[in-house]
């Protein structure tokens, strides 16, 4: 919510945060940081009930700054600071590489396929894609002001970024203007605009590609140099364009992965997108307890997407280069009214609210792509005409409709005791006709235990300043992410080299509103003369008829093999504690420590269809009694000292090894133990059985604010934990069995009798085998355990009198800050960050997180 307007990502026929299919976008980026007021977390069920269903999860209030009447005030902020990757891949250099690819090699019965060049070359290829000493700037300049009829506030502002793959970037330039007028007593008008025009320079980072940015850059040989003088491009790749160049390695690096430093130069992803937020109101006060608001606003983005795929080498070779060119537009219409009603009575103080709230959201793109490009030199700005032999277009137009009316009471006696009801009925275009409406409500009371009569006589005051116990209950509605997944649809597809019709979605007519049931209850109190306060929360949330899209068999013949089905009930309960406290306040020197802590449990209750799980992707699943998305596979025993054989154990507690030798003899056999060298008899892994969660069961943070005169400083920590990672990146990249560089962990493989260890024998070939490639298994199933440094900042704010006198009034305050995010992380993960992780809590290949340094400025004139 931003003043008190409805803003959520919009989904695109692409992507559900914003018109781009081929970069990355945050629907907050187009917002300027320095425009906020305040904002606030609604997480109890009761309080974010008025808002429906984009509350299920929580709201967000956001609240732009606004003028005041008096004089004009202007302010300038800025900032600048560089970041660098935090952590980065540990890799093998070219003298280990050497010996541990020829030594996969000859264990499967190969020669030697890796060697050092004439110049023992040692590429650092993460240096060659990673940026170092990225450049940050924020620049904003605003002014406000008024009289008593009339106030405004106005900002402009200019942000440019890189980002930590190196040819990352963005760069914003953002317009703000609140104005608000009050001609009399009854009636107040107003506008907030935002306009924003934001450029996105990125790549491709995917972990499944060739081209990845840190899936080929991990891989890269590391023997082998850049550049090379006799290629044509002068970039060392094969004299076909198909690979990375071998160098003096008589090998081709394994499956093709491609020079990252040339598809980086050459390869093109960039979202150009304008945005426009408007909200206007109108506001009548006929009498002094009663207000009438109607407000409506606009939320349109249009973007326009280039990518371009080099024809020589990388994504865009076997198809002679690949131009793509799109333009996309969203709008997200709102149109609320309500009545306000605060009528007070003695020690009795009501207050009502009733509207209606209406949303439509439209999305429509239309796209142009090329193959075959007749030379690169038309792969650098768009897609221009005739400079391709096949040509492709292509388009998509939709509607979302949603519709609601809403009520809340309040109820206040005596400052003591507390009364809250709502209720909303939704309707949401998303659901066949009859499941359309789903009717929502929240309740919640409170009793300020404090304000009793009794309470000073027992003499409690003395000790507890103020207590409030609280509950609530609520109901909120959870919608579907698709557009109609109620029902079948169908598009064009060719048939034959013709084109026709073919099924493209299938429909689930009985597919209802998945209701989220919210309990809360807890208490708040302060004590020590107020300078401690402490919130207690005990919450339970049950999502009934959860929405999800259930994967069905291949062999059904459903396109996407998903249908989109209420599949059961989930719930989570727990308890949330935050602390602050005053710990010393002085004339010149105060110390402030706040802390939150929560801890959380994840369990699906039920299940359709009578089912007891569901796959949820290759690596989790869905089954009842336990956390949701939890992890499917076999659990690691180690190595066999030995033999280096990998070991599991089976579901039943038996050991068994893969035999990883040349020839027949080679399969799955029991372990008779870890260290005895002879085999059991043949056996297969068994079944797969749950190995833990991705979901954390404990999280929080505490903030130190210390400040001295006009000196201060803040430290925030955040941690986080109870929860695996699946560390693909190590199963597939740092522990690979093919010709790629690898992960300096394979350093402890393997090589002798009686070596005990936690890495298998090398063996070329056999991912499958010895790391259980495109199987989840506990060797690389991590704990998510950490603790973060994200913040520590030093200010000093001169003193305003002086500052005035110095500059003759032209500057009214000034404020500077030394900042850094990320600094630290205290974790047992062996990858590269344990929150980079997709939302099943796999790491594959992820980019890095950055460390941040930047120095601020702040001026008020």
């Amino acid at each position: 919510m931003i003043d008190g307007i409805p803003t959520a990502g919009m989904p695109s026929v692409f992507s559900v945060d914003g018109p781009s299919s081929v970069a990355q976008t945050n629907i907050l980026s187009d917002i300027n940081p320095a425009d906020i007021e305040s904002y606030e977390v609604l997480k109890d069920g009761a309080a974010a009930a008025i808002y429906g269903s984009k509350a299920n999860n929580g709201v967000i209030m956001i609240t732009t700054k606004k003028g005041k009447s008096g004089k004009l005030n202007v302010n300038y902020d800025m900032y600048m600071g560089f970041s660098s990757p935090f952590n980065t891949p540990q890799l093998l250099q070219a003298a280990d590489f050497i010996t541990l690819s020829n030594e996969k090699l000859n264990n499967a019965g190969l020669s030697n396929g890796a060697f050092a060049d004439a110049n023992n070359t040692n590429t650092n290829w993460m240096a060659a894609t990673l940026r170092t000493n990225a450049f940050v700037q924020s620049h904003t300049v605003s002014a406000s002001g008024g009289s008593e009829k009339s106030t405004y506030y106005m900002s402009v502002n200019y942000l440019y970024q890189e980002g930590s793959i190196r040819t990352n970037t963005n760069r914003r330039y953002n317009f703000r203007a609140n104005m608000e007028h009050k001609p009399n007593k009854y009636f107040k008008f107003g506008n907030n605009i935002t306009l924003s025009r934001t450029e996105d320079n990125d790549q491709n980072n995917g972990g499944n590609s060739l081209s990845g940015a840190m899936a080929s850059g991990m891989r890269a040989l590391p023997n082998v140099p850049i550049y090379s003088t006799t290629h044509p491009t002068g970039y060392n790749i094969t004299p076909d364009n198909s690979a990375l160049g071998s160098g003096a390695n008589t090998r081709v690096i394994e499956n093709n992965y491609t020079n990252p430093v040339y598809t980086l130069d050459k390869n093109i992803f960039t979202n150009e997108r304008t945005r426009v937020i408007n909200n206007l109101f109108l506001e009548i006060t006929p009498y002094k307890w009663l207000t009438l608001r109607s407000q409506a606003s606009v939320d349109y983005q249009t973007g326009v997407d280039f990518q371009s795929l080099d024809k020589v080498h990388g994504d865009g070779r076997s198809a002679g280069g690949i131009l793509f060119n799109q333009n996309l537009q969203s709008t997200l219409l709102t149109w609320q009214n309500y009545a306000n009603i605060n009528k007070s009575y003695k020690r009795h103080t009501g207050t009502f609210v009733i509207g209606t709230e209406m949303q439509r959201t439209n999305t429509q793109n239309f796209f142009g792509r090329g193959t075959s490009v007749s030379d690169p030199f038309f792969q650098t700005i768009s897609v221009i005409s005739n400079t391709y032999v096949n040509q492709f277009s292509g388009g998509f137009y939709g509607k979302r409709g949603y519709q609601s009316f809403f009520g809340r009471m309040n109820y206040d006696f005596s400052s003591r005791y507390f009364f809250q009801f709502s209720l909303r009925r939704d309707g949401l275009s998303s659901l066949s006709p009859a499941n359309q409406y789903g009717n929502f409500y929240g309740g919640s009371l409170g009793w300020r235990v404090s304000e009793e009569k009794w309470w000073n006589k027992t003499g409690l005051n003395k000790f507890i300043d103020e207590l409030k116990f609280r509950g609530s209950l609520a109901e909120v509605g959870n919608e579907p992410t698709a557009r109609f997944p109620y029902l079948s649809t169908y598009g064009a597809a060719p048939y034959g080299g013709a084109s026709d019709l073919a099924a493209n979605r299938i429909g689930n007519l009985s597919l209802s509103w998945e209701v989220s049931r919210k309990i809360n209850y807890g208490f708040d109190m302060t004590f020590g003369r107020n300078r401690f306060n402490l919130s207690v929360d005990i919450f339970k949330n049950r999502n009934n008829d959860q929405v999800l899209d259930v994967q069905q068999p291949v062999s059904f013949g459903i396109p996407g093999n998903i249908i989109t089905k209420n599949i059961g009930t989930m719930e989570n309960k727990g308890v949330e504690i935050e602390l602050g406290a005053q710990l010393v306040k002085g004339k010149a020197f105060s110390w402030r420590l706040d802390a939150n802590f929560t801890s959380t449990s994840n369990k699906v209750l039920t299940l359709s269809d009578g089912a007891t799980e569901y796959a949820d992707g290759a690596y989790n699943l869905i089954r009842l009694n336990q956390p949701i998305s939890a992890f499917y596979g076999y659990a690691w025993a180690g190595v066999n000292s030995a033999t280096g054989n990998p070991m599991w154990y089976k579901e039943d507690g038996s050991l068994v090894q893969y035999n990883n030798v040349t020839g027949s003899a080679a399969g799955y056999y029991y372990a008779i133990n870890k260290d005895d060298p002879n085999l059991g008899v043949a056996t297969t892994l068994g079944n797969r059985y749950l190995l833990g969660s991705p979901l954390p069961t404990w999280y929080g943070g505490f903030t130190n604010t210390l400040s001295y005169n006009q000196f201060s400083m803040e430290v925030f920590f955040r941690y986080s934990g109870g929860n695996y990672v699946f560390n693909q990146t190590r199963q597939e990249v740092w522990n690979s069995q093919g010709f790629v560089n690898n992960g300096v962990e394979l350093l402890d493989r393997w090589t002798k009798p009686g070596q005990v260890t936690d890495v298998p024998k090398l063996f070329y070939g056999r991912d499958n085998l010895t790391n259980l490639n495109g199987q989840l298994n506990s060797r690389f199933l991590e704990k998510g355990d950490f603790l973060r440094l994200q913040n520590l900042m030093f200010s000093y704010t001169l003193d305003n009198k002086k500052l005035e006198t110095a500059s003759k009034g032209i500057m009214k305050s000034m404020r500077f800050y030394v900042q850094g995010q990320n600094l630290f992380v205290w974790t047992k993960y062996t990858g590269i960050d344990p929150e980079n992780t997709n939302e099943r809590g796999a790491d594959n290949s992820s980019v890095p997180q950055m460390r941040t340094f930047t120095f601020g400025l702040n001026v008020g004139f």
